[in-house]
């Protein structure tokens, strides 16, 4: 029986497969790969909030928490961590909150494949939107992290989405504004999860007609930001901006490394980043390798310092070559 459902699965919906396989694989594996140090520090910098204190303010205050970089993202995670904590702190089970934080992860990269084959339906053919939406969810990359419990899957979600629905505002004739909100809000649910979709507001409004909708565009996108951000913005808005955006810890700045470096040199770096980023901006490539770039130059931003930074930009590289497969530099595309 239980074969008999799977085939028929297949057969009628090689999509309902592919995300259905991508889900089973990443259950699977759940309880076998896992980061000790995420899943400490997301339960540490929660249980603060759950206790009723302003983890921003405790962890900005204590030398050792700080240096030890529990936390350092915006505040709409904490709707996916405290669920989770809490469950942790009313059964003392630390299996349950795993699972809690890991099963959100897979739900996301599944919502981002269905969302990438939608984009790619677009421009490509369904056979090859299919192959490419297969590579995507099962990436090893990808697949590893989710299950280590690297929260960036949410963010890339979001995004993927936003993305989604731009583009079908961008297809329709004649105004069509209802499109154009459902990206906005979701590249901002992507902004108010981890702060980097911020730099596709440039890319995206450029493709927006008229501006008027571009600066509507602009504050949509950062309405949920600032909506987590208010309660601590006036519970204590210098350990929370201090936190996101300045406080260094061990010589590594939130935002960008290059910004830690001593002397003349942060300065030299940021200027260098900057131009580059303007550049990819006003550049006259079409949207999709114009958000590879952005991705790229985050990676580059960084200094590649972490593993997690590379896997943001994949679900747009996927598309980047399932469009442009012919080109000569990518020889390796089937």
């Amino acid at each position: 029986m239980t074969r008999l459902f799977w085939k028929r699965i297949v057969d009628k919906d090689p999509l309902a497969f592919i995300l259905l396989s991508a889900f089973l694989l990443r259950l699977v594996i759940l309880p076998l790969i896992y980061d000790d140090y995420n899943y400490w520090a997301f339960g540490v910098f929660t249980s603060f909030l759950v206790h009723g204190q302003n983890p921003y303010h405790i962890v900005s205050q204590d030398p050792t928490l700080l240096q030890i970089n529990v936390w350092r993202y915006p505040p709409a995670y904490l709707l996916f961590t405290a669920p989770a904590t809490l469950v942790k702190q009313l059964t003392g089970n630390s299996l349950v909150y795993l699972t809690l934080l890991k099963i959100p992860l897979a739900v996301a990269d599944v919502v981002s494949t269905s969302y990438l084959f939608k984009i790619m339906a677009h421009f490509v053919p369904r056979s090859r939107a299919l192959k490419f939406s297969a590579f995507f969810a099962f990436n090893p990359l990808g697949i590893f992290e989710a299950n280590a419990g690297f929260n960036d899957p949410v963010a890339i979600a979001f995004t993927v989405v936003s993305l989604h629905y731009f583009i079908q505002y961008r297809y329709k004739e004649g105004p069509d504004e209802i499109n154009l909100s459902k990206s906005a809000l979701f590249l901002g649910l992507g902004i108010a999860t981890k702060i980097y979709p911020l730099l596709l507001i440039p890319v995206l409004v450029k493709d927006v007609k008229g501006t008027g909708l571009r600066l509507y565009y602009s504050l949509l996108a950062l309405l949920p930001g600032a909506a987590v951000s208010v309660p601590f913005l006036a519970w204590d808005a210098r350990s929370y901006l201090d936190l996101l955006t300045v406080r260094n810890v061990g010589g590594q700045h939130p935002l960008f490394p290059g910004l830690g470096l001593g002397g003349v040199f942060a300065p030299i770096v940021l200027g260098v980043l900057g131009v580059l980023l303007m550049l990819t901006y006003v550049s006259r490539m079409s949207l999709i390798p114009k958000i590879v770039l952005v991705f790229l130059w985050v990676h580059l931003a960084v200094f590649s310092q972490s593993f997690n930074y590379m896997v943001w930009g994949i679900p747009f590289f996927t598309l980047f070559v399932a469009e442009y497969r012919r080109l000569r530099f990518l020889p390796i595309s089937p």
